[in-house]
């Protein structure tokens, strides 16, 4: 895929980052933007529900120890208030152990993506998730 053909047209989203470490905020964003999105950062599980309030998202990844609400709460909160219109969540957490054992899923996550992590794994996780939705 060539810099003129970046993901983000052939595959536009709308993109919610809940990370509450600044470095990280940072780092996950400068790769959504590298592939040509727009993101919006929330540091709390509270703000990104206040930022869905106001805005329609399709993806949103979740730290999963962030204060005032973690990530598994809010992606519970976000089945309550959205059920089968919710965005895609995708944790993003060098703590996998506070995930569930059973599954990810039972946390209310579509997917996990471990820290550290790479752009490429960030780029596949929108491949499997979104790939039908190429322009």
């Amino acid at each position: 895929m060539s810099d003129q053909e970046k993901l983000g047209n052939t595959i536009p989203l709308t993109i919610l980052i809940a990370e509450d470490n600044l470095i990280n905020q940072k780092l996950i964003a400068k790769i959504f933007n590298s592939m040509g999105y727009n993101v919006d950062v929330a540091d709390n599980g509270v703000k990104a529900l206040e930022h869905m309030e106001k805005k329609s998202y399709e993806l949103v990844t979740l730290d999963i120890q962030m204060p005032e609400m973690d990530g598994i709460t809010c992606a519970k909160e976000i089945h309550k208030k959205y059920g089968e219109s919710r965005p895609v969540l995708v944790s993003i957490t060098a703590n996998i152990q506070l995930l569930n054992p059973e599954g990810f899923d039972k946390d209310g996550m579509d997917d996990v993506i471990t820290k550290p992590f790479k752009a490429e794994d960030l780029k596949n996780m929108i491949l499997k998730w979104f790939g039908n939705k190429q322009n």
